[in-house]
């Protein structure tokens, strides 16, 4: 138990490069960022007690190990194995260590935008000239929240 403590990273990056100097990797390497992978990887190593994120490296690893052995996986498959071995640590990254996916903004700028039309709807939009502020202040924050997460090694880009 304790290799894959001391060898996880080295383990990670080694599969991650045999999956990208290999033939027929090019579907996964449009699907996955290896280099967010890579940061989700050393993120999770460096958390303490090592033993309570074992779990988490050994799903990785799986992870890595059948895309590394399966060449000729659809988009589809590899978006179901993503679902399968990573979206519970991206769960567990995004609530407990502020994580932000890629599509985050998607969802506060349409709650926003079902805002800003309910307010032109019922009137009061006409007080600040029908421009959806709420819109554009969410898209604005989220913007630079995943400017933030980006230095940070925070981004989940899959």
């Amino acid at each position: 138990m304790m290799e894959i403590d001391d060898q996880f990273i080295f383990i990670l990056k080694d599969k991650i490069n045999n999956i990208k100097n290999s033939e027929g990797s090019g579907n996964y390497i449009r699907i996955i960022n290896s280099g967010t992978l890579e940061n989700i990887g050393r993120y999770i190593d460096n958390l303490r007690p090592k033993s309570k994120y074992r779990k988490y490296k050994h799903q990785i690893l799986e992870f890595v190990d059948i895309l590394e052995n399966n060449r000729n996986l659809s988009k589809k498959e590899v978006a179901e194995l993503i679902q399968t071995y990573l979206s519970e640590i991206f769960i567990f990254l995004g609530s407990k260590h502020s994580f932000i996916d890629r599509y985050a903004w998607f969802s506060a700028g349409e709650f926003n935008l079902v805002l800003d039309a309910i307010l032109i709807f019922v009137g009061i939009g006409k007080y600040y000239y029908y421009i959806p502020i709420f819109t554009i202040t969410a898209v604005i924050r989220n913007i630079l929240k995943q400017r933030k997460a980006k230095k940070e090694g925070k981004y989940l880009d899959f």
